[in-house]
């Protein structure tokens, strides 16, 4: 069996269409690191799925026939927090992208992509990286900037190098306690810094942050 081993990727979909299931059940069955432990046609089905399976990633159709993938995020972040949400739609609406990764998804694929694309953006969100496209990207560092405002010095300079540090770690996706244990601290002791750094930075969010570190080049991409 595939989850026997501790790097597979345990992922969980939910999509109402039976075809393009059966689709994606095929092309995981020839990935020996992917392992699709849940499948579900409506948030009803997910949930409890999602309880028994504790999967590592959910697939999310955005565009349901009967309900809205954003409106199921909110729910997601709160009952699933560590879990990583990849969203899958068929539009080309960028505001439902950017709202999106408002709402928590960590990346977000064109169904029509090709498959190495939806396979490679899977390891790379499972690993703590964002899947976000060009023009999204573009979009998010324009809505942060405006908020912000024009600054005069580099924000950057305002942070100690720890600080930088847990912000280039933010902006790889990484938790807080993937952070206290890559820089050898308590999680407290990186919540407090992260606190700092809003408060620095004029932040709000972590999202925010995780923007901010890579439009600094202060994080690593994809």
């Amino acid at each position: 069996m595939k989850r026997s081993s501790g790097s597979v990727i345990r992922v969980a979909l939910l999509d109402d269409h039976t075809l393009f299931r059966d689709g994606l059940r095929r092309l995981f069955d020839t990935e020996p690191d992917i392992d699709l432990v849940a499948e579900a046609k409506s948030s009803s089905d997910l949930f409890p799925l999602l309880e028994r399976e504790q999967p590592d990633l959910l697939l999310l159709d955005l565009n349901l026939q009967n309900e809205s993938g954003l409106d199921i995020l909110p729910q997601l972040a709160e009952k699933h927090p560590e879990m990583r949400v990849l969203v899958l739609t068929a539009s080309i609406d960028q505001e439902d992208r950017i709202n999106s990764i408002k709402l928590g998804a960590k990346g977000v694929v064109l169904k029509y992509a090709a498959s190495e694309n939806l396979i490679k953006s899977i390891r790379k969100v499972a690993e703590g990286e964002m899947w976000v496209d060009h023009e999204t990207t573009k979009k998010l560092f324009e809505e942060l900037a405006d908020k912000r405002g024009p600054k005069a010095e580099s924000p950057v300079d305002l942070l100690t190098d720890r600080e930088r540090e847990v912000t280039a770690l933010v902006g790889e996706g990484m938790r807080n306690k993937e952070i206290a244990d890559r820089l050898f601290i308590s999680e407290r002791t990186v919540k407090t810094h992260i606190s700092n750094i809003f408060q620095k930075l004029d932040l709000s969010d972590r999202l925010e942050l995780a923007l901010f570190a890579i439009k600094q080049g202060l994080a690593k991409q994809h």
